[in-house]
Parts: C-alpha cells; sequence; structure tokens
C-alpha cells in the first residue's frame, strides 16, 4: 500500500462491494490465512474511512434526489463498520426521492448503492403523518410515533392478520405471483437488485397515492398494498409489524409503540424464517460458527415469544444479549449450550428450533 495513492484504495474497495471488503476485513481480523495478499491493505482505519464516505455519499445522494425538500430519512439498524446501512425516507414523495437517488448513483458510478457501500434504501415502514388520509384508520391499525410527526400502519382485523401470516409463510416457501414478477424481470435484464427495486418503486407509488389522497374514501385494500410493498424491499422485513419489534422496539429501544401479542408472533415467525434461510445455506463456516454467527436471530425470537407472555423466553433473550450476543465472530466461545447446541447435524438443531417456535401460534382475533 505504500506507493498506492489513497484515491486509488478507495475506488478499489468501492468496486469490489461491502459485502466482499467486510469478509476480507473479517478474514484478517480473524488471522485466517485465507485471505488474499491484493487485499492486505484493508484494516480498521481502512473500514472507517469508507463508512464515512458511505455516510457522507448517502447524505449528499439523498439532498440531491430531495429536490422539493419534503422529505427526511433517517438511519435504523446496526452501526458495526461491517454491518450494511439501511435508511428509511419519510414523506409524501418518499417512493420518488428513492428512485431518484438510485438512478442518480447508478448513472454517475455505474453500480449500486447496494452492491457499492450496502445500502439499503426504504419508505415502507414509518410514514409522514400529516396529510394522510384519515379514513385509513377505518380499516388499519394507525399508530402516531416521534411526537405525532410520523405514524405506522398495522393489521386491525383477523383477515388481515392472516394475510400477514401467509405473507410471513412466503420467506418458508415462495411461489407466490409476487415472485414470479421478479423472476419475470430478471430473466428479462439479469440486473436483480435493480429489478427488485424498481418493483419496490412500482408498488410504492400504489401505495403512497393512496396513503395521501384525501378524497379516498375507501381504504379497505390498503393493507394489502403496504405488504405487497414490503415484499419487495431490500432485505427487509415482509411485515410491518416484524419491523416495530425488531428496528423501533429492540434496537431503537421505543417501547411506548402499543404494540400487541399479534405484532410481537410477527416479528419472532419472520425471525424463525431469516434464522432458519441464514444459517442452512451458508455453507462457508462450521456448523457452530453459524449458530454463533445467526443467534441474533435466536435472541429476537426468544425476546418476542417473551413479549407475547410465553414464560421463560424474556430470560432466555437476556441470557442471550448479555453472555452470546456480544460474542459473535469470536473463534475461542464456547458457551454453545446457551444456544441448545451441543454438536451434530445442524438440520436436527434447527428443525427442533422451528418446531417448538411454530407451538407458540397464538389465535387470531
Amino acid at each position: 500500500m505504500c506507493d498506492k495513492h489513497i484515491n486509488t484504495v478507495i475506488d478499489k474497495y468501492i468496486k469490489l462491494g461491502w459485502a466482499k471488503t467486510s469478509m476480507f476485513y473479517l478474514q484478517r481480523n480473524g488471522k485466517q490465512k485465507s485471505i488474499k495478499h491484493q487485499h492486505r491493505d484493508i484494516d480498521d482505519n481502512l473500514l472507517k474511512m469508507l463508512n464515512a464516505i458511505r455516510l457522507y455519499k448517502v447524505k449528499r445522494h439523498f439532498d440531491c434526489a430531495n429536490t422539493d425538500g419534503l422529505s427526511s430519512f433517517q438511519a435504523n439498524g446496526s452501526t458495526n463498520l461491517t454491518s450494511d446501512y439501511d435508511i428509511t425516507i419519510i414523506g409524501y414523495d418518499a417512493p420518488y426521492v428513492m428512485n431518484r437517488m438510485i438512478n442518480n448513483y447508478c448513472k454517475t458510478y455505474k453500480n449500486t448503492l447496494a452492491h457499492a457501500l450496502d445500502v439499503n434504501i426504504y419508505c415502507d415502514s414509518i410514514f409522514l403523518y400529516k396529510g394522510i388520509n384519515r379514513n385509513i384508520s377505518k380499516f388499519a391499525r394507525l399508530l402516531k410515533i416521534d411526537s405525532g410527526k410520523n405514524c405506522l400502519i398495522l393489521p386491525k382485523t383477523a383477515e388481515q392478520q392472516q394475510l400477514t401470516i401467509d405473507h410471513i409463510m412466503l420467506k418458508f416457501h415462495d411461489s407466490s405471483p409476487l415472485r414470479n414478477e421478479l423472476l419475470k424481470l430478471n430473466r428479462k435484464n439479469n440486473t436483480p437488485i435493480t429489478n427488485q427495486y424498481k418493483l419496490y418503486y412500482k408498488y410504492g407509488k400504489q401505495l403512497y397515492n393512496s396513503l395521501y389522497n384525501k378524497s379516498l374514501a375507501d381504504c379497505r385494500d390498503i393493507y394489502d398494498k403496504l405488504l405487497q410493498f414490503c415484499y419487495y424491499a431490500m432485505e427487509g422485513y415482509y411485515a410491518p409489524s416484524t419491523f416495530c419489534v425488531v428496528v423501533l422496539e429492540i434496537a431503537k429501544g421505543q417501547t411506548d409503540l402499543g404494540l400487541t401479542p399479534f405484532d410481537y408472533w410477527c416479528a419472532a415467525l419472520e425471525n424463525l424464517a431469516d434464522f432458519q434461510h441464514h444459517i442452512l445455506h451458508d455453507k462457508l463456516l462450521t456448523n457452530k460458527a453459524r449458530v454463533l454467527k445467526y443467534s441474533k436471530y435466536l435472541y429476537r425470537i426468544y425476546y418476542s415469544l417473551g413479549k407475547m407472555g410465553i414464560s421463560g423466553f424474556l430470560g432466555r433473550a437476556k441470557q442471550l444479549k448479555l453472555n452470546v450476543l456480544p460474542h459473535r465472530g469470536n473463534n475461542k466461545f464456547d458457551q454453545y449450550k446457551l444456544l441448545g447446541y451441543l454438536g451434530g447435524d445442524i438440520n436436527s438443531y434447527v428443525k427442533n428450533i422451528v418446531d417448538k417456535v411454530m407451538l407458540c401460534a397464538p389465535k387470531l382475533h
């Protein structure tokens, strides 16, 4: 690196992409000999510098896209250097701002924000309350947050609850028309990230046209539109309830949202699906390393089941938070009994957890 210009190094790793850069960083940090020689200039300082560039680029592209100044954004999720950077755009024209951000970045750098900097942009979870169609409250739960400035839209009826469960179950096995629409687009144009954002934008426009259309008296399909919109969110949650539990309550500490046992069940079920998918498909790690790496999903599952009022789970969640989560990525961790893993077949381990969680399903009402 001694003879390299700093701009050359930065450009190299932005082009390589955040995911691969982070992987090589973790390999070096873990002192693995498999790290490629050409990536040995990756260290803490480079990651910090790239992260600062990431924050700057996101803010700059947001300001350029927010031409009318009607929107704002919140950064949610983990602040770890190797984590993705999630932002939620809030405003009447949020989908349009998001679309301009993505297009402007692609036009300038011939790449996507998701690949280069692992940035996910959302506008399906938090909505500006001012100007929203008040008829929505007849057909969905409208919860005000942020001192009444913003709001959440959650299921209200048993029918919507069942629709939400069916939607989450697509994460276990997906053969829906929504998936087919994305596959069709990918066959036509093999740019999956761009295609997913195109569909996210398409369904986002439909939702927002209803949200802020004051003359629309019948909003009974508003929650259906929201679920369709959520489906295409990049690495996002399928259920608005899950976002409220994981991002707002667990990550940001907002415990006064007025969430229901059903909202917590959504979070438990969806994180169970994510847990099963990630732990069974990550073939690069040993079984023990996988169990430890994806323990964050178990924590969210146990926390959510505990908040449903099911005895014992809050205590187990607390144990994981204190004694397991701080050690994710630690090769010397040996407290696998806290995770219920004693070695052996990973498929049996996962199936046992899935079966136990499924027994906690509540009655819909």
